[in-house]
């Protein structure tokens, strides 16, 4: 019995493999040289200093933090004048379906109006803002920017509407908006290191 061709069987099966986990293993590793000043603060650098020792760090899986919110064509809001004789009003921020990270709960809500086409000024008007379906700011006609609060993680709704005395006089499109919100245990952890500096 020949025990050759088993044996270049063998080698040829493994030479594969072998020369794989090496290409492979060689990519996942990084040079970075490490170096005590004379201060004794430890630096870390990708290229070699006198004294300098030589470690070889295996490289780690990252991913990216997120994304800017895109404008999705699909999903933009027409930002057109009123008709003729008509009054406008129109949310300008958040943009619709955009993604906002908030931490304490606190978002920035624009409102413009387009008041030209009226005999009386921005102080005749009001402008409510509505999240949700619930009535959440107020101000003057002038419109402008308003700060709500205790806005939680979850997709939200806003309308705003022009209003004189009691009777409506332009309604803004809706917008939809996406809160991220990290988790109260994760603000606590980040005040108690904040503290610790």
């Amino acid at each position: 019995m020949n025990r050759f061709p088993i044996r270049i069987a063998l080698l040829l099966g493994l030479f594969p493999t072998l020369f794989l986990g090496i290409v492979l293993g060689a990519a996942e590793t990084t040079t970075v040289y490490r170096y005590v000043d004379q201060a004794g603060v430890i630096h870390f650098s990708d290229s070699p200093s006198p004294g300098s020792e030589k470690l070889d760090v295996r490289s780690v899986e990252t991913f990216p933090a997120g994304r800017p919110p895109v404008a999705r064509p699909g999903r933009q809001r027409e930002q057109r004048a009123p008709s003729p004789g008509k009054l406008g009003i129109h949310i300008t921020a958040p943009d619709d379906d955009a993604v906002l990270q908030v931490r304490d709960g606190s978002i920035n809500v624009g409102v413009a109006t387009d008041l030209r086409n009226s005999d009386a000024g921005p102080e005749s008007f009001s402008v409510i803002v509505y999240l949700d379906g619930k009535e959440a700011a107020r101000g003057d006609g002038s419109g402008g920017g308003f700060s709500l609060s205790q806005v939680y993680r979850g997709s939200h709704t806003l309308r705003a509407e022009l209003v004189r005395g009691d009777t409506l006089q332009a309604t803004s499109p809706p917008v939809t908006f996406h809160v991220k919100r990290p988790s109260k245990l994760l603000l606590n952890r980040i005040q108690e290191n904040s503290r610790k500096r």
